[in-house]
């Protein structure tokens, strides 16, 4: 009779598992993350605040606007013009067979009109007029 041969007897090694240790790149993502969207809380909640501060800052230089003494001035000076003076300076000074503008003329408009924007300038050089041309 045939005989097969042996199998040789494999020893019995036995395994051990490794630790796997501490997951450094799954934490490091996590701890970004983290970062970035308390951030981002932070930067939405100081944008709204920039808002209302802008909202408020506006609210205030428009109030201050009509209550300064140079628009009470020139809304006194409108009133004491009429409607039809001032349709008359405005044609004096701004129609299309205009050339050469009178210099009072000029400033009963400057005193009428008062923009704001161009007071303030005139508080620290009276002297100096808006440019409107």
């Amino acid at each position: 009779m045939l005989s097969l041969p042996r199998a040789a007897e494999v020893p019995e090694v036995p395994v051990r598992l490794v630790d796997q240790g501490f997951d450094w790149p799954a934490w490091i993502g996590a701890g970004a993350s983290l970062m970035i969207i308390i951030t981002a809380f932070i930067a939405l909640r100081a944008l709204r605040d920039g808002r209302r501060t802008r909202h408020g800052q506006l609210i205030v230089v428009l109030n201050a606007r009509w209550d300064d003494q140079a628009v009470i001035d020139s809304a006194a000076h409108f009133r004491l013009w009429g409607s039809e003076n001032t349709t008359k300076l405005v044609e004096a000074l701004w129609s299309d067979d205009v050339t050469e503008r009178d210099e009072q003329d000029l400033k009963d408009w400057y005193d009428l009109l008062d923009l704001p924007q161009c007071h303030r300038g005139n508080r620290s050089n009276p002297g100096r007029r808006c440019d409107l041309d």
